[in-house]
């Protein structure tokens, strides 16, 4: 719930680690998602090498810029658009020569009428109004650029034009945008005035130098502005309104951040960040849209490739462009990304940051991973757990790889994973102290009454170990040593304690081979049990081994085991096999791990037959049944016990075969 609350108070307020974080992943979702197809209404009019090989060195004479646009216009372009600035006149228009050298020819336009060149004399000698006039033959935008930092160099008299005007909805008053603010521009020269608007060429990268982002429009002395790609895409289609919908309406805010631009005329709306940036789609490394050579343009070989497409006139000539570093490549040529963020509004696929879904459904999926991870933790095994937590942890990111490749959705998870990511560690940290805790109850209650494969076998899977009271069928060991009251009579304490110490520990280590628990120590019996706290299908077997093993072994130490009159020790051994009631008994300060039942009962009363008999051990007719063939026994009596009305037939094992 801590986490939930976090998500839900500080998940929509991204930090410079999680921005960065989240920026990383997003360029892995490109590079998992790999190029995309175009909308083929894009084309790049490229002054490249091979055009530079032809024409000359760049910059090239407005007379040939305006034979290149005269082309392209010719094709019958829906729109054409400038990624170049012509920020100073043409200096080989032969005009300039005339003003400079005409006096030492004898000859000077100054003073002359008007008519003294026609106008088609002009435009041979302007360079830039022939290419004025060659924009002004289609639909053209111009592109220039903004300067952000303060240069004292600043024009007020100069500003962009705009083809489209634009209106704030769902406001009373006119508020201050949150658009990202510009100092001054650096424009065209002002012969060049033939083209319908004017886009700025500025591309700003986040921190580490990579272009996720593209403004819509920057702001200047209050007004706003378009994108080099807006403007076409508005000029193409006739876009004469715009309506910029702010996140929150609300007039006593000074600076309100944008929710989306939206066009009146198609009800088509471009979701932004607070700052008016389009988020882009990037289609993929360099030369993912159709360039073709302005060399070819000029030679009239491309009209084909022109007609009614988005044609944008840029270089990729080296030193003529700037390379930008996208999520696909570190050297993309910038009228490309121009070309991309076109792209993006013609097919309105571009991606959609979900911020108002970011804070309702991240602390809903940050409280199902968390219940998720706790009950993997408690009800699956360690390795089941751990992947299951595993899962759990890449499912933000499998749901973000879905939503960024269907629909185009960006949500900002690395803050939400990293939550999610706490909580499997503290799930992990708890889950490992309380494993520390249940392994060190094991070895406490049981360390010293099964055998270390139990123990082991236990600890690797606790499960196992049911301490609540349960019906469980087993086999009841109860050994005794015959006339024990005499001989304790007899014996000092230290000798006594010597006795019982290693009489109980040769029995001891025997019971717990066989998988055996030691239940109990009575004075100089021991009770074991089998088939507790691990199931053990054999037990009844088990037993009778460990039974046979024992007598073998008091035989074999006889010297170390006489009494004080020298006498061998003789045992007396019964087992039972039947359901018990097996768990923890006890008082709230004290308890043990034990069993409790009739089967119980029995065992120990069939181990006090052994003193009516001439045997060392008997079983019950219910252990007998459990027996295989290779356990060999020979019928001693059906006898009456002593709170029981039944009858219980006896028996002896006396051979277990290999």
């Amino acid at each position: 719930m801590v986490c939930c609350l976090l998500q839900f108070v500080f998940g929509p307020q991204p930090s410079i680690l999680f921005t960065y974080l989240d920026n990383t992943f997003g360029d892995l979702l490109f590079t998992i998602r790999g190029s995309q197809q175009t909308s083929g209404s894009v084309v790049i009019v490229d002054i490249d090498e091979a055009s530079l090989k032809e024409y000359g060195q760049w910059p090239w004479p407005r007379d040939l810029m305006a034979d290149l646009v005269h082309q392209i216009h010719q094709a019958n372009p829906r729109v054409m658009g400038f990624d170049i600035l012509f920020s100073e006149e043409d200096r080989t228009s032969p005009i300039h020569f005339i003003e400079r050298y005409g006096d030492r020819l004898h000859f000077s336009p100054e003073g002359q009428d008007s008519s003294f060149f026609s106008d088609s004399e002009v435009l041979l000698l302007n360079h830039d109004k022939r290419f004025n006039q060659a924009i002004s033959a289609g639909k053209t935008v111009l592109g220039y650029t903004f300067v952000f930092q303060e240069d004292f160099s600043k024009e007020t008299t100069r500003q962009p034009r705009k083809y489209t005007q634009t209106r704030v909805t769902n406001s009373k008053t006119n508020p201050e945008l949150y658009f990202i603010s510009a100092y001054r521009p650096i424009l065209n020269i002002e012969t060049l005035h033939g083209g319908l608007g004017d886009g700025f060429l500025n591309i700003l990268a986040d921190t580490d130098g990579i272009v996720r982002h593209f403004p819509l429009y920057l702001l200047y002395e209050e007004e706003i502005y378009p994108t080099l790609a807006l403007a076409m895409y508005n000029l193409a289609n006739g876009c004469k309104e715009i309506d910029i919908i702010p996140a929150a309406a609300s007039d006593d805010k000074p600076l309100i951040p944008i929710d989306s631009i939206k066009f009146p005329e198609s009800q088509e709306e471009i979701q932004t960040d607070l700052h008016g940036q389009l988020s882009l789609n990037h289609r993929g490394g360099p030369h993912s849209f159709l360039y073709i050579s302005a060399a070819d343009v000029i030679a009239g070989n491309a009209n084909f490739f022109l007609r009614d497409k988005y044609v944008i006139l840029g270089s990729t000539a080296a030193g003529d462009t700037e390379f930008i570093k996208t999520p696909f490549s570190s050297w993309l040529p910038d009228v490309e990304l121009h070309a991309t963020l076109l792209d993006n509004i013609i097919q309105q696929d571009f991606l959609i940051i979900k911020d108002d879904q970011e804070k309702s459904f991240f602390p809903l999926l940050i409280l199902l991973s968390g219940l998720t991870i706790c009950l993997g933790r408690y009800y699956l095994d360690r390795i089941s757990s751990t992947v299951l937590t595993v899962i759990v942890l890449l499912v933000p990111s499998l749901l973000q790889y879905i939503l960024f490749t269907r629909y185009h959705f960006i949500f900002r998870t690395a803050f939400c994973c990293n939550l999610i990511f706490i909580i499997a560690a503290v799930g992990t940290l708890s889950n490992y102290l309380l494993e520390g805790r249940r392994r060190n109850f094991i070895k406490k209650a049981f360390g010293h009454y099964v055998s270390p494969l139990v123990i082991n076998e236990l600890l690797q899977d606790p499960k196992k170990l049911e301490l609540r009271a349960t019906t469980r069928e087993v086999s009841i060991l109860f050994c005794d040593i015959r006339d024990f009251t005499r001989y304790a009579e007899q014996a000092s304490p230290e000798e006594l304690n010597s006795f019982l110490n290693t009489y109980l520990s040769l029995l001891t280590d025997i019971i717990l081979k066989n998988k055996g628990m030691v239940d109990k120590y009575i004075g100089d019996a021991i009770m074991a049990v089998w088939g507790t706290p691990l199931d053990d299908p054999e037990h009844a077997k088990n037993s009778v081994k460990a039974a046979l093993e024992i007598i073998e072994a008091i035989e074999r130490n006889r010297e170390n085991l006489k009494t004080l009159d020298n006498k061998v020790v003789r045992i007396g051994i019964g087992i039972n096999s039947g359901i018990v009631s097996a768990g923890n008994f006890g008082s709230r300060q004290r308890f043990d791990y034990t069993v409790h039942g009739d089967t119980v009962n029995l065992a120990a009363r069939v181990e006090n037959a052994t003193k009516i008999y001439p045997v060392q051990l008997l079983i019950t007719e219910y252990t007998r049944k459990l027996l295989d063939d290779t356990v060999k026994c020979r019928f001693i009596d059906t006898v009456q016990v002593k709170g029981r009305e039944q009858k219980v037939r006896l028996y002896e094992p006396y051979r277990i075969l290999p």
